[in-house]
């Protein structure tokens, strides 16, 4: 949790303060977690990579972007070993988070647009970086209107080997001057094999991850969609968040058909698989309603549908039982202001600049 831009991690069983990490961070809220038991934040002036030690809280590393900007985007890999960074009006800037060290950077030539890195990913063997651009797409000697989508970088290469998208819709869409557009507006890995793309016309867009191929355009949805992935079930589940439309439609992996479709009473703010993948979970939160929250359970197969992953531990029901916990009493630190002076040897030199607002 962060108080005061001052990070604090909680013994949620003993509902007790186990750590208080030294310094402060910025603005940005990036915080991962990553597999090698550490936490990546940006530094207090928001322009390198921080990584603390969850075990003792101390700073294991400070790595700089060798730029003056602000980070906009962060993501690490599977194994927590990479990370890409995305500075603002400037290049991606590719770490080891091994020997902490800066390995190259990605430039955001001609080539790529002035809408640069909005969404990165790494693909599951972390050979391959996906990142968007807002580019127009060619076919033959015919050029689109820019529209955001994404590049595959091959990291040991250093270099592009092919692009996302769906340039026949697209050029479809300019033919008869419609408003639609397949401009991306998230992007997920499905599997070790699919890369999945949400788009501004609603239709979800799943690419194979070696050759950039488009495979499959799943329609339905009527508004913005969200998805919800699990990676020991064999669906996948889409959601069109908007109260118009309010329907979650449940995708099997392998053959992207749908299976199955849930029509909502009310529209729900999250959607979240259960860790064995045999239920997911709807929260309402009912704050501007004056109503209580509420957790809505769906069952897969009345619970009993194997994961694709068996050593995966059945899931707990959800609230089957009632706890009494003691409260949390929390000394928060002085809020960050101008004038700050950081913690005697604290290693985050990256100043920020305040305004006369602060």
């Amino acid at each position: 949790m962060e108080i005061n831009r001052k990070l604090h991690m909680f013994d949620l069983e003993m509902m007790e303060v186990c750590v208080v990490f030294p310094g402060i961070v910025s603005r940005k809220r990036v915080r991962i977690v990553t597999k090698r038991k550490q936490l990546l934040v940006t530094t207090r002036g928001g322009k390198n990579v921080k990584l603390y030690n969850i075990t003792n809280g101390c700073v294991d590393a400070i790595i700089k972007t060798g730029y003056t900007t602000d980070i906009n985007d962060v993501v690490v890999n599977d194994p927590g070993t990479l990370v890409a960074v995305g500075v603002d009006e400037g290049p991606i800037v590719l770490m080891d988070l091994v020997t902490y060290s800066r390995m190259y950077e990605i430039s955001n030539s001609a080539r790529y647009g002035d809408y640069f890195a909005s969404y990165m990913l790494f693909t599951r063997d972390s050979t391959r970086l996906l990142f968007s651009a807002d580019k127009g797409l060619e076919s033959g000697e015919q050029r689109s209107d820019d529209v955001d989508h994404l590049f595959c970088w091959d990291i040991e290469h250093n270099k592009e080997i092919y692009e996302l998208c769906d340039t026949e819709t697209q050029m479809q869409y300019e033919k008869v001057k419609s408003d639609e557009s397949t401009s991306m507006e998230g992007c997920y890995l499905l599997d070790d094999d699919q890369i999945v793309t949400t788009c501004f016309d609603n239709v979800v867009r799943v690419y194979d991850v070696k050759s950039g191929k488009l495979l499959h355009r799943l329609t339905g949805h009527k508004t913005s969609v969200t998805l919800a992935l699990s990676g020991v079930t064999p669906y996948f589940l889409t959601y069109g968040s908007h109260a118009e439309e309010n329907c979650i439609f449940m995708w099997n992996k392998v053959t992207c058909s749908r299976v199955a479709t849930f029509t909502l009473d009310e529209r729900v703010n999250t959607i979240h698989w259960s860790d064995d993948g045999t239920f997911f979970y709807t929260t309402i939160n009912g704050v501007w309603e004056h109503k209580v929250a509420e957790v809505i359970t769906w069952t897969i197969h009345h619970g009993n549908e194997p994961t694709t992953r068996p050593e995966v531990k059945k899931s707990l029901q959800i609230y089957s039982t009632e706890a009494n916990l003691s409260r949390l009493t929390i000394n928060a630190p002085e809020k960050v202001e101008k004038g700050y002076q950081p913690e005697v040897g604290d290693p985050d030199t990256d100043d920020e600049f305040f305004t006369d607002q602060d």
